[in-house]
């Protein structure tokens, strides 16, 4: 036990010794109800104490402790429990990750719209709305240009947030709701109503009114409601590195930082042990895989995508006699996902060479998903018979299809090179397949329809005014027969960009696939028999031929990205400039092989760098509005 010590003081002209702890020692006492001690010194007025006395008084003698008469009172400590406060507030909130402040707008139903700063280039401005709330409302926000650049902060906006952000901190810590311990409901509500309102018709997943209906219901304060917690918090991410940055109101720094927070929030549920899985869990591996792959962590990304490929396999989702045995809900939901999981198993096999993990030989029966929504997810189109948005996917589905039988035979041809009357079989199989995704998109809604710009027109604006007035001229005069048309939606131009990107993209790698074994057939025909003058200009053409086809594709994904403005483009994120990049890339191939100063160059060379110029351009513009990374 620690030693008390005595001091010494002056008081009313008696001197006085004190008992007092040592300053290492903690006390709640104040200095009045210490014991006080008489010193038995004669009494000094006037003079000050001297360093050393020759005689102690008595206590301080048997304590054997020097005695100076001075008392230095101490600074006064802080308040009780100030100190408690200090490090909640600098401590992270949580589990150990720092807290994170967002500014709720002025309404809890809809967002503030933002003083944005003049626009730079006025030609590649398209206004885009905000999504319609959950609780009904709607306002404007407006997109600025194709630059990267966030929207501007004024000093007034930084105090003000600075101002309110402990208090915004302190909430969401202390909230015992499982979701807002993270996010604020606002800023949740906001990212859903993106969410459901542009990645909603690229990934037809959850059903929006159930999932609405627990939203609503604060579903996630249930007990044992960990998983669909978690595949809310996932859908935070996921949506934020697809959409353009503008449409969410925040910094960039804000938003990468949330993008993080849920992102690792969501990685710590999934590397949990877990008993049985559903589809609200394929849902969450999807998430964050794509959030893994927009952020260029590739190899997280291909084993997150690996995990969901075996949960659907371990499902038998890959034979169409499993999904009769669910309910109608049920089996639309599993058929959805199923889809999801084989589309982005199809697209990393294209556009990145990886390997495929679904056998398509295995999967070739599954239907392709229902374009039918029920009353609940699409009352307009039930009861009007108007395609839904759920059409697109089903279209995107069977490009993907046909992605996935040339794959399939390309790799087999890889495993075993064919000879002779094979190679007929196989360029045969291959041309079939490219017909039918050239007619993929006949017969297809209006609204699905791309009115393509001219070549002259290079103005994405320009374009989309013209397919805008084309779209509405039909929704005002209707279709002939009187029956009125919906007004098209944003929706619909953002499956026109994700298809017919896909379609070109495809058909650029079957191609490739059937040049190939033009040139096997040449290199067995010229091992088999004497040279020929006649083989050799009849590959020759081939090989011209392979080139016009080449650049057809070029040229008409050109016209694509030129027909819709680049705001929507960017919603399809990262896969649809992955798309984009293995398209341009046949022109670097191009360059090599047509120098400038070659004899046989007939402007070829000059056109591939001209296209890869436009291609540049155009990938950096879009790039800029939704990568969390440059």
């Amino acid at each position: 036990m620690a030693s008390k010590v005595p001091k010494t003081i002056s008081c009313d002209g008696e001197i006085f010794c004190l008992w007092a702890k040592p300053a290492n020692a903690r006390s709640s006492e104040s200095v009045c109800r210490l014991r006080k001690i008489k010193c038995d010194k004669p009494r000094i007025r006037d003079d000050p104490p001297p360093e050393s006395p020759a005689e102690p008084c008595g206590s301080c003698k048997e304590q054997k402790t020097p005695c100076t008469f001075n008392h230095v009172p101490q600074k006064p400590g802080p308040q009780p429990g100030s100190r408690k406060r200090k490090s909640e507030v600098m401590s992270p909130a949580g589990n150990g990750t720092p807290a994170i402040r967002f500014t709720p707008p002025s309404s809890h139903t809809t967002p503030k719209a933002l003083d944005l700063p003049p626009m730079i280039d006025p030609t590649s401005l398209v206004p885009i709305t905000t999504p319609r709330s959950l609780l009904g409302d709607r306002t404007r926000l407006g997109i600025l240009p194709s630059n990267g650049a966030g929207p501007s902060v004024n000093n007034r906006d930084i105090h003000r947030r600075t101002a309110s952000s402990e208090s915004t901190d302190t909430e969401l810590r202390d909230s015992t709701n499982p979701l807002e311990k993270h996010i604020s409901r606002a800023d949740l509500t906001q990212i859903l109503d993106i969410y459901f309102e542009y990645i909603f018709c690229l990934v037809p997943f959850p059903h929006p009114p159930s999932f609405l209906s627990d939203l609503y219901n604060r579903r996630e304060e249930r007990p044992g409601e960990e998983e669909w917690t978690m595949m809310v918090l996932a859908m935070v991410p996921f949506t934020l590195v697809q959409v353009p940055h503008q449409m969410f109101p925040h910094s960039l720094d804000e938003i990468r930082r949330l993008v993080v927070v849920c992102r690792d929030e969501v990685k710590r549920y999934l590397s949990r042990g877990y008993v049985s899985s559903g589809v609200n869990r394929n849902f969450i591996l999807y998430c964050a895989g794509l959030v893994e792959h927009n952020l260029g962590h590739n190899g997280s990304a291909r084993e997150l995508h690996g995990s969901n490929v075996s949960l659907v396999l371990q499902r038998e989702l890959d034979r169409e006699i499993t999904y009769s045995r669910f309910s109608p809900y049920e089996k639309e939901l599993q058929s959805r996902m199923w889809w999801l999981i084989y589309c982005a198993d199809r697209s990393s096999a294209t556009c990145e060479a990886s390997k495929m993990m679904i056998d398509e030989d295995m999967c070739s029966g599954v239907q392709l998903p229902s374009d039918n929504p029920d009353i609940l997810e699409d009352p307009i189109a039930f009861l009007s018979e108007q395609p839904s948005v759920l059409t697109g996917f089903r279209y995107i589905s069977r490009a993907w299809r046909i992605a996935g039988q040339l794959i399939s035979r390309r790799a087999k041809d890889l495993r075993n090179v064919p000879q002779g009357r094979d190679i007929h079989v196989r360029l045969a199989e291959v041309d079939e397949l490219l017909e039918q995704l050239d007619g993929l998109m006949e017969g297809c809604p209006s609204f699905l329809r791309l009115e393509l710009a001219t070549e002259d027109s290079l103005s994405p604006l320009e374009a989309f005014l013209t397919l805008n007035n084309g779209l509405n001229s039909l929704a005002e005069d209707g279709p002939g027969n009187g029956a009125p048309v919906p007004q098209p939606k944003r929706q619909y131009i953002i499956q026109q960009a994700n298809i017919y990107i896909t379609q070109q993209c495809v058909r650029m790698m079957g191609l490739q696939y059937r040049e190939q074994l033009q040139g096997l057939r040449f290199a067995e025909r010229e091992r088999s028999g004497p040279f020929m003058a006649s083989l050799q200009a009849k590959r020759q053409r081939e090989i011209a031929m392979y080139r016009d086809e080449q650049f057809t594709v070029l040229s008409y994904l050109l016209r694509i990205l030129n027909s819709l403005p680049h705001e929507l483009i960017a919603v399809n994120s990262l896969p649809g400039v992955t798309k984009i990049r293995y398209v341009a890339a046949s022109l670097l191939a191009e360059l090599e092989a047509s120098p400038v100063n070659s004899d046989h160059d007939d402007g070829a060379h000059q056109r591939a760098v001209d296209y890869l110029g436009q291609y540049l351009t155009i990938l950096a513009k879009i790039e800029a509005l939704f990568s969390l990374t440059v």
